[in-house]
């Protein structure tokens, strides 16, 4: 097996346990918090276990930045067979809420026909302006990619999440965020979307320079990185900021 299908198969293995984080981000805000204090031991295990996957949805576009960065060629049917697939599924609820007993209208079949899937939009808006977000990343010299990236990583990561914070405490900062008038919405936006796609894009053309980093630094700075959301998603549970709503405090 060649070097490159063995980086190929580690993000391979990187995508699933990112799935494995979106299953456990869905099983906090699907009941787990509300069913637990925040000062016990199960709710500060569910915050260290959110701090650790709340990155997944954004792991999944940096890993397709990686793959889709290496080529300029797209499939049209993609996208529409991901929007056909998220109408099968608004279906299919509708049609099993009526085989549980529940009601059923001709606007609940019209709803399910609107693909009102922020992931799947975002993904496919991503994917059909991808090859030319590859032009930028292929074409400048490697300096002016990097110093693209860091300046991208600041001005719709770094100031978004300061202003996200202080937006908490001082209601006038609404307008100041670099991102959205109301904050970077969580993260879950098309701008969020084309910066991961640009670092996972930078991966991948400069992946022999970015996999001779020190690996126990990388480990130091996950761990760091995981303390930091943790303590902040308890902070923000306990001022109700946010962060996640429903955490019973004793």
């Amino acid at each position: 097996m060649t070097a490159g299908k063995t980086r190929d198969s580690n993000i391979e293995l990187l995508r699933v346990l990112a799935s494995m984080a979106v299953i456990m981000l869905h099983f906090n805000s699907g009941g787990a918090f509300s069913e637990v204090k925040l000062d016990s031991a199960n709710g500060i295990i569910l915050y260290i276990l959110e701090g650790i996957s709340i990155c997944s949805v954004d792991l999944f576009v940096l890993i397709s930045g990686f793959f889709l960065s290496k080529t300029f060629k797209r499939k049209s049917i993609k996208p529409v067979m991901l929007i056909f697939e998220v109408i099968v599924v608004n279906e299919l609820v509708v049609v099993g809420n009526f085989f549980r007993g529940g009601g059923i209208s001709v606007n609940d079949f019209i709803k399910g026909l609107l693909p009102c899937n922020y992931f799947v939009v975002l993904y496919c808006t991503l994917y059909i302006i991808s090859p030319y977000v590859n032009i930028i990343v292929h074409l400048l010299k490697k300096n002016k990619v990097m110093e693209m990236t860091v300046i991208l990583f600041i001005l719709f990561s770094v100031i978004p999440s300061i202003t996200d914070a202080l937006m908490s405490y001082f209601e006038y900062l609404d307008g100041f965020s670099t991102i959205t008038r109301q904050g970077s919405l969580y993260g879950y936006t098309i701008v969020n979307f084309v910066l991961m796609y640009v670092i996972g894009g930078c991966i991948a053309v400069y992946e022999k320079e970015i996999f001779q980093m020190n690996l126990r630094k990388v480990f130091l700075i996950l761990i760091l990185d995981v303390g930091v959301i943790t303590m902040w998603g308890l902070y923000c549970a306990k001022e109700n900021t946010g962060f996640r709503e429903g955490v019973q405090w004793a």
